[in-house]
């Protein structure tokens, strides 16, 4: 679990620990909200950590989320009520698809830049990156049948839901072997 640390590191304003100006890069380098967005420009100079990552993880989880409460309510909706349903559907999925394609794009990134590559990573990063992929099938088998539920294909909703829950424990799966392999 990441630590937070009493104090900015730039220009020591105290920051209790459930304020929510805190900002913490991935080596637990701790920043007030103003020095981390406009001083340091969202890198953090001791480590060169990015926070990008983190977003990437933060609309990842809430997309996801949000699906979880939206989807059950879609599919039983009555086909009337719907309309709001699938906006929401549409918003939050997206969100969730953005926040994987950040991911996709800063973990490699991070990966050459702070650590020369996959070279003397353990046997929990691969574990990692296998939960990643089963998100990743997960998150796609999603949106193949909710296309076809929104079709009116209602033989849809069982993948739907069994894609969900595949999507939802592969990155929770990932995110706990990540503890395992950067700490």
């Amino acid at each position: 679990m990441l630590q937070l640390r009493p104090n900015c590191e730039c220009c020591n304003r105290d920051l209790a620990p459930e304020s929510v100006e805190a900002r913490i890069c991935s080596f637990e380098c701790t920043f007030c909200e103003h020095c981390a967005s406009r001083v340091l420009r969202g890198r953090c100079p001791n480590c060169g950590g990015e926070w990008l990552h983190f977003i990437g993880v933060g609309m990842g989880m809430g997309g996801g989320i949000a699906l979880s409460q939206v989807g059950p309510r879609l599919i039983s909706a009555p086909e009337g009520d719907r309309e709001l349903l699938w906006l929401l559907e549409r918003f939050f999925s997206r969100i969730g698809a953005g926040g994987l394609a950040v991911l996709l794009a800063t973990g490699p990134l991070m990966l050459w830049l702070k650590f020369g590559g996959p070279s003397g990573l353990t046997l929990w990063f691969w574990a990692k990156m296998a939960f990643v992929i089963v998100a990743l099938v997960g998150v796609v088998l999603h949106e193949r049948a909710s296309s076809r539920f929104r079709k009116g294909e209602a033989s849809a909703v069982p993948l739907m839901y069994l894609a969900g829950r595949m999507a939802g424990l592969g990155i929770v799966l990932a995110m706990l072997c990540a503890a395992f392999t950067f700490n």
